[in-house]
This record gives structure tokens, C-alpha cells and sequence, in this order.
């Protein structure tokens, strides 16, 4: 499957799938949206159960990670966005042809990478935590 974000800039108007973009992550329990200008959609991914007094710098790293991760599968092209000092997702959907299955398989690929993401940091701070630690 090929996803059509950013991949090649044809002459189509792609706001109607950003649209759809933008209200599938306002919708979504792990996504916040951010802006949405023309084509382009800016969200971030913000795990639903995650509480922290500060989350600022997690949450900036996490959502570099993912779009370093999408980076390396290369199924997909997003970039990224500073808003407000927050680390966010940038998707730009030039073709007019992108199809909401491409849409929900963005969100999916951004959800699942986010959550891997956590799963491998706190399986590493466990380590860290417990190395150290005498067994009795």
C-alpha cells in the first residue's frame, strides 16, 4: 500500500482529505489536534492514560520519536512542526486521490508507533531502575 502524504506533489486539491484528517484526530482518544490550514494538519500523539506534572518534555521526544520511526519505515512521509514550544506531526496531503483507508492507516501507524515507543522507554527505565538491585 502506498500512503500519498508529502510522497509526490501533483496538482490536486487535497483538502478534502485533511479535512477528513483533522477530524478523525480530534475524534481519536490518543491524538490531539492542532491546526489544520489548506491541505496541511498538524496534531500530536498524547496517550490517553499518560499523566505527568510535566509532560512537555516527554511528550516532545515522544512525538519525535514517531516521526523519526515513520521516517525509517518509510511507508509514509509526515514532518514536523514547533507549535507553542510542543514537538507535533505535520501531514500534507498534496493528491486529491488519497482515500480515508490512507487516512486511518496514518492515524493507526502514528497510535501503534507511539505506544511501542512507550512500552520500549519504560521497559528501559525498568532495567535501569531494577539493575542495580540484589536479589533475595
Amino acid at each position: 500500500m502506498q500512503l500519498t502524504f508529502d510522497l509526490i506533489k501533483i496538482k490536486h486539491d487535497g483538502t478534502r482529505p485533511a479535512l477528513q484528517l483533522f477530524e478523525l484526530v480530534k475524534e481519536h482518544h490518543d491524538l490531539q489536534a492542532i491546526s489544520r490550514r489548506s491541505n496541511t494538519v498538524i496534531f500530536r500523539f498524547i496517550p490517553g492514560n499518560y499523566f505527568s506534572i510535566d509532560p512537555a518534555p516527554y511528550l516532545n521526544c515522544l512525538n519525535e520519536e514517531i516521526v523519526n520511526r515513520i521516517h525509517d519505515i518509510g511507508e509514509v512521509w509526515v514532518s514536523h512542526a514547533i507549535v507553542d514550544n510542543k514537538y507535533c506531526i505535520r501531514a500534507r496531503i498534496e493528491n486529491s486521490k488519497t482515500k480515508l483507508e490512507d487516512i486511518e492507516a496514518l492515524i493507526d501507524m502514528v497510535t501503534r508507533t507511539g505506544h511501542l515507543i512507550r512500552m520500549e522507554w519504560k521497559e528501559r527505565e525498568l532495567k535501569v531502575k531494577y539493575s542495580n538491585k540484589p536479589y533475595y
